[in-house]
């Protein structure tokens, strides 16, 4: 918040005649509120043609698991930036917030892997698990590693996609402008219950090959098998209807 608020009238300061930098203006703005007259900031800011300074909105995100806020259970909250709060502070901020907004979790580090529509851009626990997941671009038959990949939303942000892993693919640039344009489409399949964890053989009647290549195409008319697939996988489909399966990166076993 203090932090915030100096940075917040520093900037209000700049102007093409102001030749100290924001740290400096930062320094001298904290020296400033500290002494007796804490105006002296304001008519700088009047007589260098800044704008005037607004207050800093506070923003309190907090988390919580469902049952410690109904009661039913008293695992702790955490407040973001600070750390975790007990189940009666939990409970009472809950009571008293303006907003509520839904987070998936994954069970095993409770890294968020869906924020909902809360921000257009993925967190960096949710891009390194797609990172793993992906591996590579996800267009069928490109193998550019995930380093050289953009975050793309599967259904757009603008038509009401969420930033959640199952709307989520790691594509390059290429084939990331080439989905924008619509020339291309893609769906995500794999049972929506299995998101927070690995997929196992055991989840279907026989492990799906990871298939990257067009020449793995399937004709249009060709139904779809009948097993389920793995959370993650792709279904693109192609200016000529064929489509195309590419599943989520995994490690074959070691020959022994």
């Amino acid at each position: 918040m203090v932090d915030t608020r100096l940075t917040a009238i520093a900037r209000s300061l700049q102007s093409p005649a102001e030749a100290r930098t924001v740290n400096q203006l930062r320094a001298d703005v904290l020296t400033d509120l500290l002494q007796d007259d804490p105006g002296r900031q304001l008519s700088a800011a009047a007589a260098t043609g800044g704008a005037p300074l607004g207050g800093v909105r506070l923003q309190l995100v907090v988390t919580a698991p469902a049952s410690t806020v109904d009661g039913t259970g008293d695992a702790p909250g955490e407040i973001l930036g600070y750390g975790p709060i007990d189940p009666d502070t939990t409970r009472r901020l809950a009571a008293q917030a303006s907003t509520w907004t839904r987070l998936i979790v994954s069970a095993r580090d409770g890294a968020p892997l869906s924020i909902g529509r809360i921000r257009y851009a993925p967190t960096a626990a949710m891009r390194r698990f797609l990172t793993v997941r992906d591996a590579t671009c996800r267009f069928p038959g490109c193998d550019k590693p995930s380093a050289a990949t953009e975050v793309d939303h599967t259904v757009e942000w603008h038509e009401g996609g969420r930033t959640d892993v199952r709307n989520l693919a790691l594509l390059c640039p290429e084939h990331h402008r080439l989905k924008s344009l619509g020339l291309w489409t893609v769906r995500h399949l794999g049972a929506d219950t299995e998101v927070l964890g690995p997929w196992s053989p055991a989840t279907a009647t026989a492990p799906p090959p990871r298939e990257r290549a067009p020449s793995q195409a399937s004709p249009p008319s060709q139904a779809s098998p009948p097993s389920p697939e793995p959370p993650g996988t792709l279904e693109w489909t192609a200016p000529s209807g064929r489509r195309y399966l590419t599943h989520p990166y995994r490690e074959d076993p070691p020959p022994f």
